[in-house]
């Protein structure tokens, strides 16, 4: 089976971003091993927009069957 380039880019670039959420898990559990029982929890802005699409651009690409949807819509 071959896949599109579209199909292919939007593949890695969904292993791109698992594979910056990994490495921030894995800084975070490195850093908790390293310090006493005090947590810091660190608040950080997002554009929650840009997150869901993200989040949500990697569930399209789990969809299996070809006339499978996936419908969106974000009010501002």
């Amino acid at each position: 089976m071959q896949s599109s380039p579209a199909k292919i880019e939007q593949l890695a670039d969904l292993i791109e971003r698992q594979n910056e959420r990994l490495q921030k898990l894995i800084d975070q559990a490195m850093e908790s091993s390293s310090i006493s029982r005090n947590l810091e929890l660190k608040l950080e802005k997002v554009r929650i927009h840009d997150f869901l699409a993200n989040r949500i651009g990697d569930f399209k690409t789990k969809l299996e069957h070809p006339d499978s949807e996936l419908i969106t819509k974000f009010d501002n």
